[in-house]
């Protein structure tokens, strides 16, 4: 059993620059933020309470922009192990009326619109069609989704492209 313990960490120490941390890729593309899939509760977790794999991230609310929402990440800090911590999102109120592309706005926001995801853009809505097959609007970080596909969400300064590997969907950054 000793032989076969000492035969795996060597196998798996050839792998990384350093020899004493052994590092195990798990595949991902580095411009991806994200950790490895995790499906999110449809509840959030409560604030401080154990995670199982650091930097999960879930989103938790109803906006189309990801800053408006909360954030809750599995955090790892010495002497306490790993927790879940909450990032609020910050106040964003889409207008009641539906939002209309090339229509008056102000601030930064990110809402729902006629034509797919609008933002405000200086003074004007700017708005795109949802793509081909993706949800109409963008699904939150670490929500199931059931094919492989990239979603773009992306807006001119804001917004996300959503990728859905393995059964759960992800963010990337917009190009």
């Amino acid at each position: 059993m000793r032989v076969i313990g000492t035969a795996l960490v060597g196998a798996l120490a050839a792998c990384s620059d350093d020899p004493v941390a052994p590092r195990i890729d798990a595949g991902f593309d580095a411009t991806v933020s994200h950790a490895p899939p995790f499906t999110c509760a449809l509840d959030p977790p409560r604030e401080n309470s154990p995670c199982t794999i650091a930097g999960t991230t879930c989103e938790y609310g109803t906006s189309s922009d990801l800053s408006c929402n909360s954030q809750i990440v599995c955090t790892s800090a010495q002497g306490l192990g790993l927790y879940w911590h909450e990032t609020l999102g910050r106040a964003c109120i889409c207008p009641a009326e539906s939002v209309i592309d090339g229509d008056a706005c102000s601030g930064d926001l990110q809402c729902s619109g006629n034509s797919g995801l609008c933002g405000c853009s200086g003074t004007r809505w700017v708005c795109m069609a949802t793509t081909v097959g993706c949800p109409p609007g963008r699904p939150r970080v670490g929500q199931p989704c059931l094919a492989e596909q990239t979603c773009d969400y992306c807006l001119p300064g804001q917004g996300s492209r959503m990728r859905c590997k393995d059964e759960v969907w992800q963010r990337e950054e917009c190009q």
